[in-house]
């Protein structure tokens, strides 16, 4: 039985991600990652609840790719996004961080049916924190580093 949603065909720039990753499977080539670092006063439950706030209210978060009748096509998924992680790094270190940074940066996204951003909240010690993102491929291709800045920003706004 067919689902009940509504497919939109890629665009040119998804499209070119689309055959990117179907020429170059398992691999991280789309995984762009950027961390905001933030310093002070930090109030990790007021964090994550912005996280939330701002992934419920942007629609192309929820954006979707899935194959019909062999043609790529997109979709908003109607589902609540996953909890936002707090990864502590205060005690292990900042190689631990980097250690951890390489690893995801070098983790390829599933295309198919799945989440295709990360956000996370990253606590290096008690005055320093980040606010990790992978942006969603189709979005990557479309804004440079102060567009992401400005995001992330948007993002704090919410706290």
């Amino acid at each position: 039985m067919r689902e009940n949603i509504g497919f939109f065909p890629l665009t040119q720039p998804q499209l070119g991600i689309w055959y990117t990753e179907k020429m170059f499977p398992d691999t991280s080539i789309n995984v762009i990652a950027g961390t905001l670092k933030l310093r002070g006063d930090i109030d990790y439950t007021l964090l994550k609840r912005a996280v939330t706030i701002y992934v419920e209210n942007n629609d192309t978060l929820r954006l979707r790719f899935r194959e019909v009748d062999g043609e790529p096509m997109q979709y908003y998924s109607g589902s609540v996004p996953r909890e936002t992680e707090i990864l502590d790094f205060s005690s292990s270190g900042k190689e631990a961080l980097y250690k951890w940074d390489t690893e995801r940066t070098r983790t390829p996204f599933r295309l198919i049916d799945s989440e295709l951003y990360e956000i996370c909240i990253i606590r290096i010690s008690d005055r320093e924190a980040g606010l990790s993102e992978i942006p969603p491929p189709y979005l990557r291709c479309m804004v440079d580093s102060k567009c992401r800045k400005r995001h992330l920003q948007d993002l704090l706004r919410n706290a």
